[in-house]
């Protein structure tokens, strides 16, 4: 009956006849490998040292010395667990790896073991042990040796071997690091090879195994260690040896004694040495006419990893001065003043002056520098320079993930943070401070922008400043004399001579001399001119479109519209009002749901209105509106 079969967990070895319980089975354990037998279904006496239970048989032929004990147990139908390594054959009661032998252990055993039930009808079927699976070689190992099992390719080539091998279908393997899987491979029918595509190494060393995906199996450890990180060169001496000679002294970090260094002259000529056990390296010697204006000194450490750092350098009190190091990619460099280009940095077409000085771990293309520039993230188009009857250094500062394009500084800062946008910046005096995006922005006169939202077509002078936040936008900003703008809102075409703005709703075509306008959130404030100390405030929700400000103040909660307030003049809205002039001192108040329209007041008038004004003149005198007043003059 194939329900009363024994099912086993090895890979490539199945079962090829129906197991008859009248006959007997043999359970073969070889070539030292793990034993796991996964199910055994039906019921199946057995004894050992020939004490029969029941109609069969189960006795062991060939015993090794570790198989020993005596008695006897009933196997059941339950899966064995766990199924890889310290498992039993059949389950019942579970006992510990190492238990007697009712319950055999599934480990490494010597020789061949052969387990047999039987009435006298002969051997049906045999099972193998879990297979080994080895890994023999890996592609690529990179470096001057091809045996050391390092690389600096973190995608690898694995092969290897399974025993016993021609399964009948294709199975599936597992490569591991440790214990984090890093590939798969393929054992294909009828073969006794497989190869791995796929593995991707994890920095530092990898102690490599394979596994069975759907079965026990065991495995070799191959190690193999990825390096990617490429070798820093510092020179850290240049010493005029006689009147022709010069040695180069320097060190090499984070690669081991033995990485080779060669030093590249500008007429092609090298020369080659071997880095010490600390790291150090010099060459001794060199003719200063081979040396015109630069040198490369480059290591390869023994992954192949390659780093360079290139010296230019000038004659200065009879040694020599370098005055660029290279560790990532410069092209069409001249420099004359200082630049650092580190690992992963690139620099491209870039003049540096005498007083200039560079710091690249990012990327710097077309820029000129007097100044100075360090560079994490990109910076393109860039001319900072510093002027030469000034002792004022410009700089920009581009943080990484931050991008400044076509940025002229002379005698300011401008600093990009992680993140932020800088385009078509120039700072001849003052400072802008970038989280956001800021295009077309002219900064002269010691003004300053800091910019969290985002900011387009702004210019600020004397000593102005603006302060954009999150989320907030300010669009054709203009401030001068002191001027400052604050905006959380929405700011457009802003015009600030000396006076201020604070906006947290939305400002529309401002212009503000000497005095102060307030926009609150949701509020709308279009068309307002502010001056003499004139001041407007649009609260939370308010609507002032078409104000005319001349040293009066109007305050707005709910709607003003052409209204003109001068001299001392008051308006405050909570209702509705329309072509106000309130001048010399005159004051109206619109309470809710009162509404003014073409009110004109003057020399100390007043009306303060709870229903409706039309056409009121007032000329020091006063008027109170519950109901409904119509064309009066006082």
């Amino acid at each position: 009956d194939p329900r009363d079969g024994l099912k086993e967990a090895a890979p490539r070895s199945r079962l090829r006849s129906v197991i008859d319980m009248l006959g007997s089975i043999t359970i073969n354990i070889i070539d030292n490998n793990t034993l796991s037998l996964r199910q055994l279904r039906g019921s199946l006496p057995r004894t050992f040292g020939g004490a029969q239970q029941g109609a069969a048989q189960m006795s062991i032929l060939t015993p090794p010395a570790t198989l020993t004990g005596a008695s006897g147990a009933i196997l059941d139908a339950e899966p064995l667990a766990p199924t890889i390594g310290g498992g039993f054959i059949g389950t019942g009661p579970r006992y510990p790896a190492g238990a007697s032998i009712r319950e055999v252990p599934a480990g490494i055993v010597q020789g061949t073991t052969t387990m047999q039930g039987s009435d006298g009808a002969g051997p049906v079927a045999a099972v193998q042990a879990a297979p080994t699976l080895s890994i023999t070689s890996f592609d690529v190992d990179t470096g001057v040796s091809k045996h050391d099992g390092l690389t600096n390719d973190a995608n690898v080539f694995l092969s290897g071997t399974i025993s016993p091998g021609q399964p009948d279908s294709a199975l599936l393997l597992l490569v591991y690091s440790g214990d984090t899987q890093v590939g798969t491979a393929v054992v294909y029918p009828n073969s006794q090879t497989w190869t791995s595509y796929d593995t991707m190494l994890i920095e530092g060393v990898n102690n490599l195994t394979v596994r069975l995906a759907d079965r026990p199996s065991t495995s070799n450890v191959f190690a193999v260690t990825l390096d990617t990180k490429p070798p820093v060169l510092t020179v850290t001496d240049i010493v005029t040896e006689t009147a022709a000679t010069v040695s180069v002294f320097g060190t090499v970090d984070g690669v081991a004694a033995g990485t080779q260094i060669q030093l590249r002259l500008e007429n092609g000529t090298s020369f080659a040495t071997t880095a010490g056990p600390d790291g150090t390296w010099s060459f001794i010697g060199l003719l200063r006419s081979a040396i015109i204006d630069s040198f490369t000194v480059a290591a390869t450490d023994a992954a192949g990893n390659s780093g360079s750092a290139q010296y230019v350098f000038k004659a200065a009190s009879g040694g020599f001065t370098y005055d660029q190091y290279v560790f990532g990619t410069a092209s069409d460099v001249r420099v004359y003043g200082e630049q650092r280009v580190y690992v992963g940095g690139q620099a491209l077409d870039t003049d540096v002056s005498e007083t200039g000085t560079q710091i690249i771990w990012g990327s710097a293309s077309n820029t000129t520098l007097g100044g100075t520039q360090f560079v994490w993230g990109t910076a393109i188009d860039t001319s900072v320079e510093r002027q030469l009857w000034s002792n004022v250094t410009p700089i920009q500062y581009v943080g990484a993930g931050g991008y400044a394009f076509s940025t002229t500084i002379r005698f300011g800062e401008q600093i990009v943070y992680a993140g932020g946008f800088a385009s078509g910046t120039s700072i001849i005096s003052g400072s802008q401070t970038v989280y956001g995006a800021a295009s077309d922005v002219y900064i002269y006169g010691a003004g300053a922008q800091y910019l969290y939202g985002t900011a387009a077509h702004t210019t600020i002078s004397g000593a102005g400043r603006q302060t954009v936040y999150a989320n907030a936008t300010a669009t054709g900003t203009t401030l001068y004399a002191g001027a400052t703008q604050i905006d959380w809102g929405t700011a457009v075409d802003t015009l600030i001579a000396g006076g201020s703005q604070y906006v947290w709703g939305t400002a529309t075509t401002t212009t503000i001399n000497t005095g102060a306008q307030y926009v609150g959130a949701g509020a709308t404030a279009n068309g307002t001119i502010i001056n003499g100390a004139g001041e407007q405030v649009v609260y939370d929700g308010g609507i002032a479109i078409g104000a005319l400000i001349v040293g009066g103040e109007q305050v707005v909660y709910g709607s003003a519209e052409q209204a003109t307030v001068g001299n001392g003049g008051l308006q405050s809205v909570y209702g509705s009002a329309t072509g106000t002039i309130v001048n010399n001192g005159g004051e109206q108040s619109i309470h809710a749901g009162g509404t003014s329209t073409g009110a004109t007041l003057s020399f100390g008038a007043v009306q303060i209105d709870w229903g409706m004004a039309i056409g009121t003149t007032i000329s020091g005198g006063s008027q109170y509106v519950w109901g409904t007043a119509t064309g009066t003059t006082i």
